[in-house]
């Protein structure tokens, strides 16, 4: 018996033998799960050791008394894992995850703005609260406000899923956000997200995004297409008395602005190692990198989009160039002319969108005989305004390059964005597919957004460009 384990709990050689008190006794003395799990190693050796020495009877109490104390450390981290998953909810209302239908918005109930369970117009059906458009959330009833925090709080404890295949969501989690993720399934397996997860992250952000919508005018739209109509001005002179309204009889010009809805969005494969390991918020991570990604899709093509496949840019459409007197260099009679040719009703609230390579290039120029320089000193950022006006800056894809310029590039342009329109279907929804890419130890993160952007009109922009060659 000289090559026993040291852990053993009783010693075989010992007379007596072990007695139903001395095992009661030190099988009693596990109390926490940490110790059990000790003294089933023990007791299992000792079980073993026995049995070499010819005490079966022995061995078979110590082998039975170390499947008990496996069988209660299980239990024990099953509920330990159970209380977890509702401590966490606790805070929550215990009821069924408030999914409401029918009461609606009644001007005469006492001027509340909305009952409990109101579903503003624009409302899509067989959607979750979460994922309506912003501004239908934010007009929904108490009711839809409860449940798309619901939907929050349990998409991000999914993510969570220390199993990573979900099991232990299903089997421990609180049972209002089973039922919340339940409700929230789609065709393919994913969950639906709200797009306005924040949360405070130190990364690279890469290019600027968003940098055109604040200047944009931003609807939201329950349809998959649609209209905006045109209205033209009309004449107003002098009528002598008496007289005809002859000279001052006009019609304006009606017309339209089609826009058909597009999806965009975007895939994130994780491998499981990443997940296991990952100590950060996850879903709050993938909101902010996939929404800075759509709003640098956005910033281009708010430029260069062709309109029939994808959204409509500025220079797709039929806004005038303003023509430079180079090919390969800006001066400042060019900066005056851009200016001036917008039509005034434009230029109050005119921006200039550009990059900051043209920006650079504005630096340069000064001319003493001239008397014309783009800053007068250097405690102003230099390239904040562009004679009065602000400036957007997009340093990716759609304007040319002004590092060098050259003949016939579009360097930016100037106008009231006002007049530029970003229609919003559905914000951005995340949908997590653990099976797809499971051959590659991967899981994969779908995101994808439906909206459209148009001009509005033409006039209220001019288009900066080199002459030719």
């Amino acid at each position: 018996m000289a090559d026993r384990r040291t852990n053993s709990l009783f010693d075989p050689t010992a007379v007596p033998e072990v007695t139903a008190d001395s095992l009661e006794a030190v099988v009693a003395s596990a109390k926490s799960i940490d110790d059990k799990r000790k003294h089933g190693t023990a007791l299992l050796s000792d079980a073993q050791a026995y049995l070499d020495a010819g005490s079966p009877e022995t061995a078979t109490r110590l082998f039975e008394e170390a499947k008990k104390l496996d069988t209660e450390v299980a239990q024990s981290l099953k509920v330990a894992d159970a209380v977890k998953g509702y401590s966490e909810g606790r805070h929550l209302p215990q009821n069924d995850t408030p999914v409401v239908e029918g009461e609606e918005y009644n001007a005469d109930d006492n001027k509340r703005l909305y009952s409990a369970s109101h579903k503003p117009a624009g409302w899509i059906r067989n959607f979750p609260a979460a994922v309506q458009p912003k501004w239908v959330r934010e007009q929904m009833g108490d009711t839809q406000k409860e449940e798309n925090e619901i939907y929050k709080k349990a998409f991000s404890f999914w993510m969570r899923d220390r199993s990573h295949n979900g099991e232990n969501f299903w089997r421990n989690g609180n049972p209002i956000y089973i039922r919340a993720m339940e409700e929230g399934t789609d065709a393919e397996g994913g969950y639906l997200v709200p797009e306005d997860w924040r949360d405070e992250l130190i990364h690279d952000p890469g290019l600027p995004g968003s940098v055109i919508r604040p200047r944009t005018t931003v609807v939201s739209t329950g349809r998959d297409a649609g209209n905006f109509p045109t209205f033209g001005s009309v004449t107003w002179a002098g009528i002598a008395e008496e007289a005809a309204f002859t000279s001052a009889e006009s019609t304006p010009t009606i017309g339209q602005v089609a826009f058909t809805i597009w999806k965009t969005g975007g895939l994130v494969r994780a491998s499981t190692e990443l997940l296991q390991d990952e100590a950060h918020n996850l879903p709050a991570v993938l909101s902010q990198v996939f929404n800075e990604a759509k709003g640098r899709y956005e910033d281009e093509q708010v430029i260069g989009g062709d309109g029939t496949t994808e959204i409509e840019g500025i220079r797709s459409t039929a806004a005038a160039d303003v023509v430079m007197a180079s090919a390969t260099a800006i001066v400042a009679l060019d900066v005056h002319e851009l200016y001036w040719t917008l039509p005034a009703q434009f230029r109050t609230n005119a921006t200039m969108y550009t990059t900051s390579s043209l920006m650079q290039q504005l630096g340069g120029i000064g001319s003493t005989s001239a008397g014309q320089t783009f800053g007068e000193d250097l405690t102003a950022a230099p390239g904040d305004t562009f004679l009065g006006r602000p400036t957007a800056l997009f340093d990716g894809t759609g304007w040319d390059s002004a590092t060098a310029i050259a003949a016939n590039e579009e360097l930016g342009a100037l106008g009231d964005f006002r007049n530029y329109y970003l229609i919003d279907r559905v914000g951005i929804s995340i949908k997590r597919n653990d099976s797809l890419y499971m051959g590659n130890g991967q899981v994969g993160f779908f995101a994808e957004a439906r909206g459209d952007g148009r001009v509005g009109l033409t006039n209220a922009f001019r288009i900066l460009k080199a002459a030719a060659s």
